[in-house]
């Protein structure tokens, strides 16, 4: 069974993870020190975390935390992510798309763009990034933002709909 999560993430030594019983009243396990995250998403026994690392190396990485025993949920992975930062997670049952920044190329320290990030979480534990586009919708500029259930596109719903395909090499 699922159990409620809650990330708490302006803890002064950085995120934490919280899983409480169904009733909210009982905490069953904490896990701490998770750094800067700024965007999460939960597929089935797994928790998905990315934040910023280090902005002066463009660096950004997202966090792989197994709920399977809510007790003691454990990191089981960190992978890098080409972005300078991560606002927004998206989650299918196998894609995981990151919203957030990149540097536009060819600018080392210049100016950024919005950029959305593929992963292919099938194999849970080991998510893989299959691909990044950049100068995509800004993640801040729509109101509301949905993937839909197989991961083939993503809708980015403001002023109009906008309808991206996401197609993985």
């Amino acid at each position: 069974g699922s159990r409620p999560v809650v990330l708490n993430r302006d803890q002064p030594d950085g995120a934490s993870l919280t899983v409480v019983d169904d009733d909210y009243g009982t905490v069953l396990a904490r896990l701490g020190d998770l750094g800067a995250v700024s965007a999460a998403a939960i597929v089935g026994p797994r928790a998905y975390l990315a934040g910023s690392v280090d902005r002066l190396r463009d660096l950004a990485q997202l966090q792989v935390v197994d709920l399977a025993d809510p007790t003691r949920p454990t990191p089981i992975d960190t992978i890098p992510i080409p972005l300078v930062e991560t606002a927004y997670l998206f989650a299918s049952s196998n894609r995981l798309l990151a919203a957030g920044w990149a540097r536009k190329a060819g600018e080392h320290r210049g100016e950024l763009e919005s950029a959305l990030c593929i992963l292919d979480i099938g194999m849970q534990a080991s998510p893989v990034v299959a691909g990044c586009a950049q100068a995509t919708p800004p993640p801040r500029t729509p109101t509301s933002w949905a993937l839909d259930p197989d991961g083939q596109h993503l809708y980015a719903a403001g002023n109009g709909l906008t309808v991206l395909r996401l197609e993985l090499p």
